[in-house]
């Protein structure tokens, strides 16, 4: 009920019969939108200002790129007409939370081409603003879901564009994964359409730790490399054997390291790896399962929240027992090479001091105690502290903008 803005006027105009005489009082939204130079940079800047005054009835000569979409009267009505204009005069579909993240003129033009990108990508929700040319990557929890780390993302923004993986299904009718192995797969072909090469910054916490080192090795053997992989508060969940096994046949490795190089030589050339290969299988799987889903049954609508939620739910836990039924983490070609820093909750049970958690990796490995526990260290006051000790250990690359 708070008005959006204020116009000043030396006196309210009355009618012959002392009522407020409305016809003669200034539009609010010109009045609102004058405030700065019309100085139009981009094609997408004209193009939008072109699209808001249609919808909202406003003379174009008086929009700004500085213009606020809802200050200039814009609301939930006719959000769905800008964004179907946009779609069609520029030929990108962003989501409707395009508008919202992005309300200015100049911000929603500079990531128009990112939202439209990211409106086909079901699994990466962008959890803050700004233009950093670094980005950070963090896997939701059992739940799926990635509201909980909004605060952490805004604690952030000044330095890094963060990045939520949720899991399918919580915004389209998408088919679930059956296993890990398909889930890390298309988490990774997701955050190659965001970022196209290393080095990546990852951060994974509670069965997102578990996904995250999946991700992380699948990276690395693709030739990305990955700065750092950030562990809140885990203990250790790769079985003792495995990583003897794997560091066995690291050390093997190096010995056989002059054998391997003089067979590489008669290698065929763009032959690709089994990694590569089950990749690809792994890909083509998940568009071959989605491919039967008809596009007016994609959107999930406010009613069905519940019950997407609910079903999303019951998949993770059908992962995870398939998961950890098995042998832990067989499925990996080898330990991760990227650093580990274990951001440790001081209140949870939780061991990070593990021996053979420091062996998970060929790179350092550091813990960082935060307060809070397990449930609450991504709330405030908690979680000034986890950005602060992300901040300690990856820098932010200066802004070009």
């Amino acid at each position: 009920m708070v008005p959006t803005y204020f116009v000043q006027v030396e006196e309210i105009p009355l009618t012959p019969t002392g009522k407020v005489n409305r016809k003669l009082l200034p539009d609010p939204r010109k009045s609102a939108s004058s405030n700065a130079a019309n100085e139009v940079r981009t094609e997408e800047e004209q193009k939008i200002i072109e699209i808001w005054a249609n919808v909202l009835g406003l003379d174009a000569q008086n929009i700004s790129i500085e213009a606020d979409f809802f200050n200039l009267g814009g609301n939930s009505l006719n959000i769905l007409k800008v964004k179907n204009q946009i779609q069609h005069v520029l030929q990108h579909d962003i989501p409707i939370s395009s508008l919202f993240l992005y309300p200015r003129v100049k911000d929603l033009a500079a990531n128009i081409y990112e939202q439209s990108v990211l409106s086909k990508l079901e699994c990466i929700v962008r959890l803050n603003n700004g233009h950093n040319e670094r980005n950070i990557f963090i896997i939701h929890p059992l739940h799926g879901m990635v509201y909980q780390y909004k605060e952490l993302a805004k604690l952030l923004e000044k330095g890094f564009n963060v990045y939520g993986i949720q899991h399918r299904g919580l915004t389209k009718k998408s088919l679930m994964p059956d296993d890990m192995d398909e889930m890390v797969a298309d988490y990774v072909h997701h955050i190659l359409q965001v970022q196209k090469e290393g080095p990546f910054i990852i951060v994974g916490y509670c069965f997102g730790d578990v996904l995250g080192y999946s991700m992380v090795k699948l990276l690395e053997d693709f030739g990305h490399p990955v700065e750092m992989f950030f562990m809140c508060d885990e203990s250790m969940f790769v079985e003792n054997s495995l990583i003897r096994y794997w560091r066995f046949r690291k050390n093997t490795g190096t010995l056989l390291k002059p054998i391997k190089g003089l067979a590489n030589l008669f290698r065929k050339d763009g032959r690709k790896s089994f990694v590569e290969l089950e990749y690809e299988r792994r890909i083509q799987e998940i568009d071959k399962k989605q491919s039967g889903v008809s596009a007016e049954e994609l959107e999930v609508s406010p009613d069905e929240v519940g019950q997407q939620r609910l079903k999303v739910k019951l998949n993770i836990r059908k992962v995870v027992r398939k998961h950890f039924d098995g042998p832990q983490l067989a499925r990996l070609t080898g330990l991760i090479q990227a650093p580990i820093v274990n951001i440790n909750a001081v209140e949870s049970t939780f061991d990070p001091y593990s021996k053979e958690l420091r062996r998970m990796t060929y790179g350092t490995y550091a813990i960082e105690d935060t307060t809070g526990g397990h449930e609450t260290m991504f709330e405030s006051p908690h979680v000034e502290r986890v950005a602060e000790i992300i901040r300690k250990y990856v820098k932010p690359t200066p802004s070009k903008g």
